[in-house]
């Protein structure tokens, strides 16, 4: 199995790129991933304490680490990733998804179906066996990005190279965060990353199926939060289609590097 293929696409008058993760790259990506990560002196805003939640908009890093985006560079067979890169070689945007079921996610121990999507579940439990199923994607698009649809061109080549390597079904997290403690006690709260959401159900086409377990972690001096994660399944075939067809207005010419 290869780790993926590497592309030179040309968009207007700009000439972009878009490959996997590669080592030299790791501590520009985390820097990248990591401007949108929740700590002590962000939290409110983030949560929307007091003001409207910057996470519904623009999510934030919570499980991606240095070690983890190392550990997909030094194996390519357990992880997938694909970074859109611009001219002077910053990245627009990021992906990266599990080729293995590490934390033994897709399991009904581990998961609370959605009414009416138990066959959906059967699905991805059947393609983990398989080992035709990518999941747990993490991702970040610059905000405001000069490149029209960021977002769905990393997904059009993320997803051109998981066809290729023999993936047919996709499940990724969206976090939903539920509690914080910023001393001794916890207080509710409702707030998940509705931008990425939308773009998932509406853009590929994929559907809300299940939520993950009550997590806990702590994200700066005296403060945690507790969060699931919402599993948005998708038929990876399908999802390249829908995302070939919405990316068409663009008129994007590429080639392989």
């Amino acid at each position: 199995m290869n780790s993926g293929h590497s592309y030179v696409i040309q968009y207007k008058d700009k000439v972009i790129k878009a490959h996997p993760l590669r080592k030299e790259e790791v501590r520009k990506i985390y820097d990248f991933m990591k401007e949108v990560t929740i700590d002590s002196e962000n939290y409110k805003e983030y949560l929307g304490i007091g003001c409207e939640s910057l996470f519904k908009k623009k999510g934030a890093l919570i499980e991606t680490s240095e070690e983890m985006l190392y550990d997909a560079v030094n194996r390519p067979e357990m992880y997938s990733s694909m970074g859109i890169w611009n001219e002077d070689g910053t990245p627009e945007a990021f992906i990266i998804a599990e080729n293995e079921d590490f934390d033994d996610l897709i399991s009904q121990k581990n998961l609370k179906m959605k009414e009416g999507f138990e066959d959906k579940f059967q699905e991805l439990y059947k393609a983990k066996l398989n080992k035709t199923l990518m999941y747990k994607g993490d991702m970040r698009v610059r905000p405001k990005s000069d490149i029209r649809k960021c977002f769905f061109i990393m997904f059009y080549f993320l997803l051109k190279d998981m066809v290729d390597n023999g993936y047919r079904v996709g499940a990724s997290e969206v976090f939903n965060i539920t509690a914080y403690n910023d001393g001794n006690e916890w207080i509710d709260i409702d707030v998940y990353n509705e931008r990425s959401f939308k773009a998932q159900v509406r853009g590929i086409k994929a559907e809300y199926i299940a939520d993950g377990l009550t997590k806990e972690k702590e994200i700066g001096n005296c403060v945690k939060i507790r969060y699931y994660s919402k599993i948005i399944g998708y038929d990876i075939v399908s999802s390249l289609k829908y995302v070939e067809d919405g990316i068409k207005s663009l008129n994007l010419t590429y080639r392989e590097e």
